[in-house]
């Protein structure tokens, strides 16, 4: 290979090294408006079928490769998720089976009932969003 050819491959090597740090870096874009993909994130669980949660980290949502986790004030829970459009489906589902005291028994029942059944996401702005079915709704709050 010539000098001059070199300098090309290379110059193009550079390119596509680019092109891919780009790719990377709007891949670790997570959340927008349209809801692409939710991976990477946590949400505040500010209301669960409109009232207000207490603000502590025992209620919350989490994205990671393809699994959400969380609590809704007692137990944990984890399980896959999928978006598809402006519908998020969580399946296999497990938690912990603690017994909760109140106000957290309540917002646990109405949260895993949301859970159970395909979620129509809503968004209010870039950082709330509602999941909401026939069961009841989760209101988020973007923490990361």
């Amino acid at each position: 290979m010539s000098i001059g050819g070199s300098i090309r491959a290379a110059a193009g090597c550079r390119r596509v090294a680019i092109a891919a740090a780009a790719l990377l870096a709007a891949g670790c874009t997570s959340v927008s408006s349209t809801g692409a993909t939710f991976e990477g994130t946590r949400w505040q669980v500010i209301a669960i079928n409109a009232q207000a949660t207490p603000r502590t980290d025992e209620y919350r949502l989490q994205f990671e490769r393809g699994r959400i986790g969380g609590a809704f004030g007692c137990n944990q829970f984890g399980g896959t998720y999928r978006v598809q459009g402006d519908v998020m489906v969580a399946t296999d589902i497990a938690q912990t089976l603690m017994g909760c005291p109140e106000p957290a028994g309540t917002f646990e029942r109405n949260g895993t009932a949301v859970l159970q059944q395909p979620m129509r996401t809503t968004w209010h702005s870039d950082r709330q969003l509602t999941l909401s079915n026939g069961a009841g709704s989760l209101q988020l709050e973007l923490q990361r």
